[in-house]
């Protein structure tokens, strides 16, 4: 498999993991408000009602737009560029396989140093992603 499919099968897994994230918190979020325990009132402006396994899936669903916006911009930016290596392809793989690993700890035990450990394997990805284009311009 070329550096480029590998990138791809990480960039197209994690808009996937994105998207599993947004919708499996909108169905807890239903299927929590048909109960009628949870006024519309209540959730309004803040979703503090709902209890604590649509909390950790709500959490998650918005920590997929924070480091991971960095992967997306980072692969963008090697495609455009045309310097899609090695570097790029394990930098991405270390990436998406830590926020599958993050997103099951997150909305399962949410033990803190799992999930910290998980963090920092994919914060390695994204180094070793961005310090990779570095040099590829800086050779250029």
């Amino acid at each position: 498999m070329t550096a480029f499919a590998v990138l791809m099968v990480c960039v197209f897994g994690q808009v996937a993991l994105m998207l599993w994230a947004i919708i499996s918190t909108g169905l807890a979020r239903i299927k929590e408000l048909k109960k009628r325990e949870i006024q519309l009132s209540e959730i309004a402006l803040a979703t503090d009602a709902y209890p604590e396994n649509i909390k950790k899936l709500q959490n998650n669903a918005t920590n997929q737009f924070e480091t991971p916006v960095l992967f997306l911009v980072a692969s963008g930016f090697a495609v455009a560029l045309d310097m899609v290596g090695v570097g790029m392809a394990l930098g991405a793989v270390l990436f998406f396989a830590s926020r599958l690993v993050h997103r099951w700890i997150h909305v399962r035990s949410n033990r803190l140093q799992s999930r910290f450990k998980a963090f920092v394997v994919g914060l390695v990805g994204l180094i070793v992603m961005w310090l990779s284009l570095a040099y590829g311009l800086l050779s250029v």
